[in-house]
């Protein structure tokens, strides 16, 4: 066991389970502008999942750039991804676009990134659109591996670009994801819909680029929650090294979130350890704003219902910790960091999946809001899990 503050434990394990169809199209786009902060505001509940908007007016960008960029069409070795059996989806490059035009805020930039489009289409969902920021390391600096980043809520905005930064600079490929709409959206469940941004890290790992690399996601809140269910049930743990997995996740067990704190008040309050968020001021269930996520996923309203007549057996089935789960990543650390500010429900519903994984792990509370990223101790805990954790374990 590998304590850190004020808990942390590591353990060993095994892996399995299959991944959904998909169908993954994608297309590039130019340059980027300079790094800094998103959206600085903070949420004391779930009701805002997503701390990471971009937001303000577009900026310049330098679209001759997109001709250095790290290239998302097919390999030299001719290799489609249209084409390729052992992937859930694939592959067709669309074109280039220029990057002030996804990017509103010039601040929320990493130095000399290029953009990348792409349309996921997972069986039985409709298609979703993708877009990737991509940040290089600069000329001559041998590439450490390939680190994407998850915004949160349903994921429409782009992850804060400082860490990215930090993390180019260090001598990594950096990737911020962006979809079209949220990207829990079903039918069929969310465990269906995290089939999304497993297709995305699946293709990802097929490209010659990142052979021989290590492949590593972080995300907050809801983007903490797609890289969790892409581990439990999409089979992420074949080609991820690491998880950095923050604020989160908050759908831990959808079924607890939706009957709240009545249900499981008790056990919701041990999971935050003292010092952190303080009893009476923690929350153990969705508010309205997160319901509604939620239930986008289904057909009907399960977790607006739960409390009277919902279905909650369909829920914790379909939740991150689930009966039909996986929770053995023999080739994936696990490191959970949570805030000791946050007192929103994704700090113990997240803190169940931390709980459930029985393969390496660490668990990790700063000083920090429930937008981990957002403070400086958490910037620096998620760069630090990072560094350390992102080597090739496959």
């Amino acid at each position: 066991m590998t304590a850190r503050s004020p808990t942390a434990s590591r353990a060993v394990a095994v892996l399995g389970l299959g991944l959904g169809l998909a169908t993954l199209l994608l297309a590039g786009c130019s340059d980027d502008a300079s790094t800094g902060d998103a959206d600085a505001s903070s949420s004391a509940n779930m009701d805002v999942l997503d701390i990471a908007a971009d937001s303000g007016v577009s900026g310049e960008a330098d679209v001759s750039a997109a001709a250095d960029a790290i290239r998302l069409e097919p390999d030299a070795d001719g290799q489609e991804a249209q084409d390729v059996a052992e992937e859930p989806g694939t592959f067709t490059n669309l074109g280039a676009c220029d990057v002030a035009d996804v990017l509103a805020n010039p601040s929320n930039a990493v130095a000399d990134a290029t953009c990348h489009r792409a349309e996921v289409i997972c069986e039985g969902l409709d298609p979703i659109e993708l877009t990737m920021l991509v940040g290089r390391p600069p000329e001559g600096t041998p590439v450490r591996g390939v680190v994407t980043f998850s915004s949160g809520t349903g994921g429409t905005t782009f992850y804060n670009a400082a860490i990215a930064q930090a993390l180019v600079d260090e001598g990594f490929i950096t990737i911020r994801r962006r979809w079209s709409y949220d990207w829990v959206t079903g039918p069929g469940g969310m465990r269906r819909s995290s089939c999304r941004f497993t297709t995305m890290m699946s293709w990802l790992r097929s490209r010659d680029w990142t052979e021989g690399k290590p492949l590593c996601a972080t995300g907050n809140s809801g983007g903490a929650t797609e890289i969790s269910y892409g581990l439990s049930a999409q089979s992420l743990g074949a080609v991820l090294d690491l998880a950095v997995v923050t604020g989160g996740p908050p759908m831990g067990r959808v079924d607890l979130g939706c009957l709240g704190g009545a249900a499981w008040e008790s056990q919701c309050h041990n999971l935050v350890p003292s010092g952190a968020c303080p009893v009476e001021d923690l929350r153990c269930g969705y508010g309205p704003a997160a319901m509604s996520l939620i239930d986008s996923a289904y057909e009907g309203t399960p977790c607006a219902d739960a409390a009277t007549s919902g279905d909650t057996e369909t829920l914790e089935q379909d939740s991150v910790v689930s009966p039909l789960g996986l929770y053995d990543y023999p080739q994936t650390l696990v490191h959970v960091i949570q805030g000791n500010q946050d007192c929103s429900e994704a700090a113990p519903l997240g803190m169940l999946y931390a709980e459930a994984v029985t393969s390496e792990k660490v668990v990790e509370w700063v000083e920090a809001p429930h937008g981990v990223f957002q403070s400086s101790a958490g910037k620096q805990a998620i760069r630090d899990a990072i560094l350390e954790g992102c080597v090739s374990r496959h």
